[in-house]
């Protein structure tokens, strides 16, 4: 037997901007650590910060395709909401137009 999925458009719209506020604040988060890390690396040197800054890099890289996969999710996310929006319009129209 089939499943069905009940979807609210208002919730799923409130859902995608709580989920794009997020990765806002993400990123906000990762652009002040880079620029706190820029600053450690004027006062710091050594083979201890330049193991740091190395690592430090490598995880920037990670973060950013973290970044990047979380974008592309929500740009899904708000495709599936437009047509999600359009079906229920659609179903609308459809019932407003059925006559009997």
């Amino acid at each position: 037997m089939g499943q069905y999925v009940r979807v609210d458009v208002q919730i799923l719209k409130s859902d995608l901007n709580e989920f794009q506020e997020s990765i806002y604040e993400l990123k906000r988060a990762f652009e002040e650590t880079g620029l706190n890390v820029e600053s450690l690396k004027s006062q710091w040197t050594g083979e201890a910060a330049d193991r740091f800054m190395s690592c430090f890099f490598k995880e920037t890289m990670v973060y950013e395709e973290l970044i990047k996969e979380l974008e592309l999710m929500q740009e899904r996310f708000v495709m599936s909401h437009k047509e999600y929006c359009k079906a229920k319009d659609d179903l609308l129209n459809l019932v407003d137009d059925f006559k009997v």
